[in-house]
């Protein structure tokens, strides 16, 4: 018995040597497996014997016809695993704790020499942070509603003027899906107000005493323009349709035709989506149509190209309201100027 312990626990050190000193692709170096096992004083006869066992196995060794043996780790690459910490370092979700946590745990999915040069990342900024202690259990709660097909219930919180998270109102809504949008993690749920469903928006890391209900969950009307037939909720025509994941007032969309230049195409298949048409409007320009919740964070995104570059067709009164929207802002700076020529106030002498 005492003999077959011993066996068992070569094995693992062997499975821990490959893990550790073994690349991907690579042989395995027999030589430093003797030395690694140490103890063990395994002779060379028995390392092959161990690594044929393993070969029949299907546990990641393969004897190729040069006689070497080598160790298919079976899992992430050098690249995908420095990807990953890149992803957790840039997002601003979740807590800087669980996100060190996170990245230990994804450095260690490496070899040691992978270890040495995930490292590096990190040094990375962990900026952007949230405070909120709950987000990854908050993630997980979330999809455990959503296939259980159950309300959810929670606090929701807003920032004060120091940034500091305090808790505002609850609601009790029914969840569809998690979006990522500009590093920050969202829910797409619906609000039930005077008898019918509207999509909400809901930033994870902003949730508090996240619990499931017994109530069965809305999904949206078949009319509804975010409506979906295989899951209720298309997530991707909502992020296409939306800025900065405000909503319009009453949820709706509108279609907008845009004329854009040409060399703008790239950033109308961003913004829209790949699904738009793009149509010849003269040499320099070119037209499309898309579905937008109109906003005011609309407009701001608008207004950073110049008519000439991109601009609003119609409807209308789309067409009015943003006109409207960019004459208030003239009409506010205007105001403010002229009185500040007459007698200067706390707005003018902080800019000074």
């Amino acid at each position: 018995m005492a003999e077959q312990g011993k066996s068992r626990r070569r094995i693992l050190r062997e499975i821990q040597f490959m893990q550790q000193q073994t690349k991907s692709g690579e042989p395995i170096n027999i030589k430093k497996m003797q030395e690694y096992l140490d103890e063990y004083s395994a002779i060379r006869q028995i390392i092959y014997s161990d690594l044929s066992i393993m070969e029949e196995m299907g546990a990641g060794v393969v004897h190729k016809k040069n006689g070497r043996y080598y160790y298919d780790r079976q899992s992430f690459s050098g690249g995908e695993l420095a990807l990953m910490i890149d992803l957790v370092c840039c997002a601003g979700y979740p807590d800087i704790k669980s996100a060190k946590e996170l990245i230990l745990h994804i450095k260690q999915m490496g070899n040691d020499e992978e270890f040495d040069a995930l490292s590096h990342h990190e040094h990375l900024a962990l900026r952007n942070k949230t405070d909120n202690l709950d987000c990854i259990n908050n993630t997980n709660i979330i999809h455990k509603a959503i296939r259980e097909d159950k309300k959810i219930h929670f606090i929701y919180a807003h920032a004060d003027k120091y940034g500091k998270n305090i808790l505002d109102k609850e609601h009790v809504i029914s969840p569809y899906q998690l979006l990522w949008n500009d590093s920050r993690l969202y829910l797409i749920g619906g609000n039930e107000y005077k008898n019918a469903v509207k999509q909400s928006s809901f930033r994870v890391d902003k949730i508090y005493d996240l619990k499931i209900t017994d109530q069965k969950r809305k999904l949206l009307a078949n009319n509804n323009p975010f409506y979906n037939d295989d899951q209720g909720f298309d997530g991707e025509k909502y992020l296409n349709s939306t800025f900065d994941m405000y909503n319009s007032k009453d949820g709706k969309t509108t279609q907008v035709t845009f004329c854009i230049e040409n060399k703008l195409a790239g950033t109308a298949l961003d913004r829209f989506g790949k699904d738009i048409k793009l149509k010849e409007y003269d040499q320099e320009h070119m037209t499309f149509t898309a579905e937008i919740q109109v906003s005011n964070m609309f407009f701001g995104w608008l207004a950073k190209f110049t008519y000439g570059q991109m601009h609003i067709v119609r409807p209308k009164r789309i067409v009015d309201g943003y006109r409207k929207h960019l004459q208030n802002i003239i009409d506010k700076y205007d105001y403010h100027f002229s009185s500040a020529s007459k007698s200067p106030n706390k707005w003018t002498d902080s800019v000074i």
